[in-house]
């Protein structure tokens, strides 16, 4: 198929899984064709999420956003072992990951 004894070969609606060899043949524009690869991601109808670091009164609802991670950027408290799981309260100057349960959003 992709030998120089043939001509004018089309290839459509296929997939190749891994690596394609080609060796002692013309490559003309028509057969790089061949090889594009078009995707389309529709992310319609999705939230968009900021990708910094907020202030706790700005993170979204943690009951809509369960397992959702996020850095905020007024803790009171800082991320230390002791305070891992702890509610994360704003008003303060400390960076600290956080996560939803579902309920709260925790540090950690």
């Amino acid at each position: 198929m992709f030998g120089n004894t043939q001509k004018d070969t089309s290839v459509t609606n296929s997939s190749i899984t891994g690596t394609l060899n080609v060796s002692n043949a013309a490559i003309d524009s028509a057969a790089i064709n061949i090889l594009t690869v078009e995707t389309s991601i529709s992310l319609e109808g999705l939230p968009v999420y900021p990708t910094g670091a907020l202030s706790v009164a700005n993170l979204p609802l943690a009951t809509e956003n369960v397992g959702r991670r996020f850095a905020a950027n007024d803790s009171t408290v800082t991320a230390i072992a002791v305070n891992y799981g702890a509610a994360v309260v704003g008003a303060g100057v400390n960076f600290v990951p956080v996560y939803s349960d579902g309920l709260i959003w925790r540090i950690g």
